[in-house]
């Protein structure tokens, strides 16, 4: 975690956690059935998504950026709907 990233007890746990400003990316993750972790919005109006960190969540992440993660349309839709909601939700 960086200085500017609030303390987050569960974070303890994984010492070293795979994070992501990408909402697009956190979307396909969640709708995969990666846990969300935390959402970090100490940088104003970005923020930075964490998950447990595994050799098969960097594979799908790569595969996103090669255009290549092929997830459910609805389960995206609904994962990206329900990360909104905790986003702004805590305004």
């Amino acid at each position: 975690m960086t200085k500017e990233q609030s303390y987050v007890p569960i974070l303890d746990d994984y010492p070293n956690p795979f994070s992501s400003y990408d909402i697009g990316m956190c979307a396909g993750l969640v709708s995969l059935g990666y846990q969300l972790l935390h959402i970090d919005r100490t940088k104003g109006d970005k923020a930075l998504f964490f998950f447990e960190n595994s050799d098969e969540i960097v594979e799908s992440a790569q595969q996103y950026w090669r255009g290549e993660l092929q997830v459910d349309a609805l389960g995206y839709f609904n994962a990206l709907k329900n990360i909104k909601n905790q986003l702004y939700s805590h305004r």
